[in-house]
C-alpha cells in the first residue's frame, strides 16, 4: 500500500462520493472516534453529518481539532 498526502483536490472528490466516515476528536489524551453519515456541499465547501446521541459534542467542544 502506498500512502501519501491528498491533494485538496482530491479530499474534495472523496468527499462527494463518500457518504459514511468516521470523526475522530480527543479529550485528556484520549480518542474518542465515531460513525457518521454525511452530506458534502462542494459550493459551499461545508460538510453535513448526522449521527447518534453521544459524547462528541462535548468532546468537540472541549478540543475543536477533530478530523473525518
Amino acid at each position: 500500500m502506498f500512502i501519501h498526502d491528498m491533494t485538496e483536490a482530491e479530499c474534495r472528490q472523496a468527499l462527494k462520493q463518500a457518504n459514511v466516515g468516521r470523526i475522530g476528536c480527543a479529550r485528556d489524551e484520549q480518542p474518542y472516534v465515531v460513525p457518521i453519515y454525511f452530506a458534502y456541499d462542494d459550493d459551499h465547501n461545508h460538510l453535513y453529518a448526522i449521527s447518534t446521541i453521544g459524547q462528541k459534542i462535548d468532546w468537540m467542544r472541549a478540543n475543536p481539532l477533530v478530523c473525518i
